[in-house]
């Protein structure tokens, strides 16, 4: 998964139709670079042109479980909270937005070129906190 590349928030909104969720999972898959099971975009094109012969929640299924298995532990994909149509990356409800997008900050600085102890600190900062809200 491509880190840098993740945005918090809305990837499909207003609609529950699988052919509308199909596109909207993979491109958001394929955009974060998501490893991805052989053969699923010819299903999305299946589920897309009304020819797909199974079930087409399990294609949903499976890509919106590649997403988040690949998100940090911190984030998940899945539906708004307060919104069954509103699919997206978000942050874990225990964590206030501040925290989830300083971590967020954090996995990017380690996917980039940031100081090694500037990175190392702000984690250990961030371990904390977690830690403690856990508690």
């Amino acid at each position: 998964m491509n880190i840098n590349k993740l945005q918090l928030g809305t990837v499909s909104h207003g609609t529950l139709r699988p052919e509308d969720l199909a596109v909207a999972f993979l491109s958001t898959a394929q955009h974060l670079e998501v490893d991805l099971p052989d053969g699923i975009e010819n299903d999305v094109e299946a589920i897309v042109n009304g020819v797909f012969e199974h079930d087409a929640a399990e294609v949903l299924i499976e890509i919106g479980d590649r997403i988040d298995d690949a998100l940090p532990s911190f984030l998940r994909f899945g539906t708004h909270e307060g919104d069954s149509s509103d699919w997206g990356i978000w942050g874990d409800e225990r964590f206030s937005e501040e925290l989830v997008e300083a971590l967020l900050e954090v996995e990017k600085a380690r996917e980039g070129d940031s100081n090694e102890g500037e990175i190392l600190s702000l984690q250990m900062a961030l371990d904390l906190a977690l830690e403690q809200l856990r508690d």
